[in-house]
Order: structure tokens, then C-alpha cells, then sequence
């Protein structure tokens, strides 16, 4: 925790000291040229290269951060924990599901991956986006997903694949897997219907699959986890998008860490790996 502290505050010191820096060009700027485009010119000239420079320490940080609270703190939870945190999924992974616009921006990192109760997962920060200029030089970015993205490899399969989209996941969308047979399934459960869009290549799975149990835990792990929700049931993989617009595992720069209170934080943050699986009883080879 020492060598965390240190790489911690060799970032923040470089940090203050660059934008003082900064500030003192800023005066200087304003003295000498009183020319406001050119302050602003010095301000975010200034800026960039704070930033730029500090990345290498910042990244260090980080990885370090990853190494030794997040690494062991998950081992403490699962079983064959792996992890690569500056990769992620390839894009392969989630386009071939049929069930995301993929735009054309495309970023993933801090890959890992386990086992719980005998369930194997995976785990990955996932952005996607639609970047587009126009003839002006502007440009508009449109966020089509930004979260995690996981995959459970579970003791139960079913015919054809089925998605439960919560309305407000505004990106989702039914191809790929899904062919021209694709239809939307209207529940007996009213309340579930205003929550989730289904839809399936086959709406009797569907029904096997979502029994009045699932559909409860849907719905508690909804009110559980902040972000948008986007399952995707195929064969004996299961596939959830969370849309929160956050980045996991990102270690604390302006403010002393503590051992216990760090690792209770990434806890929080791998604890939806622990809800799907008791949740969703994917221990279970049949679905009740």
C-alpha cells in the first residue's frame, strides 16, 4: 500500500506543480500580450502538456492499483481469475450477438474474467460510439454503449436466442442472430412488459426460459445496479451489457487511499457478477 501511496502523490505532485506552471504562463501571456486568444492559447497549450506528461505516472498508478487491489481482491471472490487490463473484448465478441449497433468507434479494456459457484464469466469496459463530421469540421458523437460488458458460460441452453432490452437502452437492436423470424413477446407479467422489450427467434423459449423466479430476479437486479440493462440469452451463453458510462477500476488520485476501503470499492464494483449468478440461479442446469 506504501508504493501505491508514493506513485499517488508523485502524480499529484506533478499535477499541482505543472498547472502553477500554467498559471504563471497565464499571467505572463496576459501581461505580455493582453490578447485574450492568445491566453487561452497559452491556458490549453499549458494544460496538454501537463496532462500529456503526467500520463506515463498516471498509468503506473494504475497498474499497479489493478495489480495489487483489484487482482487480489477478486481472487478472494472467484476462482481462476485471469485478467488482462489493457485489453478487452475484441468488438467480434459483442457485434456477433446481433443485438448492438456497433457505430464506428470501438474501445475495450481492463479484460477479466473467472469463475463463481462453478459459473464461468468474463468481464470487459466497453465504449462504442458513432463519430461523424460534418463539412464545417465539427464533429458529433453519438454514444451507442459505455460500461461492462459481460459473459456467463452457464449450465443451461435453450432453442434459438431471445434479448430483454429495459426501454431507455436506446442502441440495442435485432439482427445479426436474429433473422427475419425475430418477434417481439408480450409476457403475462404487464409491470415487465413497461421495463423490458423481449424479443425471439422463437417466443416459446422465451417462455420455458422466463419463468415468474427469472423475471423477479430481472427486475431486482434492475433496481439493484444503476445503468441500463441488456440481456441476450444464447444457447449456453449468456451475454449483459450494463450501460452506466463508467470505468472500472480507476484508483483514487486527490485523496489518501486505505487498503480495506479500496478493495471494499472494487467489491462493489464486481458485485453484479456475484447478483447474475445467484440471481438468475445460473448454477442451476434447469430453469425454475
Amino acid at each position: 500500500m506504501e508504493e501505491l501511496e508514493n506513485l499517488r502523490k508523485a502524480y499529484v505532485r506533478h499535477i499541482v506543480i505543472g498547472m502553477i506552471i500554467v498559471v504563471v504562463i497565464g499571467i505572463g501571456a496576459t501581461i505580455a500580450f493582453n490578447n485574450p486568444q492568445i491566453i487561452i492559447f497559452a491556458l490549453i497549450f499549458g494544460i496538454t502538456i501537463v496532462i500529456l506528461t503526467g500520463s506515463s505516472k498516471k498509468k503506473k498508478l494504475a497498474d499497479n492499483y489493478k495489480k495489487q487491489i483489484v487482482t487480489t481482491t477478486m481472487q478472494e471472490l472467484f476462482t481462476d481469475v485471469g485478467f488482462d487490463y489493457d485489453k478487452g473484448y475484441p468488438s467480434s465478441i459483442i457485434s456477433e450477438t446481433g443485438m448492438m449497433r456497433m457505430g464506428n468507434t470501438y474501445r475495450s479494456n481492463d479484460w477479466y474474467s473467472g469463475k463463481y459457484n462453478d459459473v464461468s464469466f468474463s468481464c470487459s469496459d466497453v465504449y462504442i460510439a458513432e463519430v461523424t463530421h460534418d463539412s464545417d469540421g465539427d464533429t458529433d458523437t453519438t454514444v451507442y454503449f459505455s460500461g461492462q460488458w459481460y459473459v456467463f458460460t452457464f449450465n443451461k441452453s435453450f432453442k434459438g436466442a431471445f434479448q430483454v432490452c429495459e426501454k431507455g437502452f436506446n442502441y440495442s437492436k435485432h439482427g445479426g442472430l436474429f433473422d427475419k423470424s425475430i418477434q417481439k413477446v408480450e409476457l403475462e407479467d404487464v409491470n415487465f412488459n413497461k421495463e423490458f422489450n423481449v424479443y425471439s427467434t422463437d417466443a416459446h423459449s422465451v417462455f420455458y426460459v422466463l419463468t415468474p423466479h427469472i423475471i423477479e430476479s430481472i427486475r431486482k437486479i434492475n433496481e439493484a445496479i444503476p445503468g441500463r440493462l441488456l440481456f441476450c440469452f444464447m444457447g449456453n451463453l449468456l451475454h449483459i451489457g450494463v450501460y452506466n458510462g463508467k470505468d472500472n477500476f480507476q484508483p483514487k488520485v486527490f485523496k489518501s487511499m486505505n487498503l480495506e476501503d479500496e478493495k471494499q470499492k472494487v467489491r462493489k464494483e464486481i458485485e453484479p457478477i456475484t447478483k447474475f449468478i445467484d440471481e438468475l440461479r445460473l448454477d442451476n442446469s434447469i430453469f425454475n
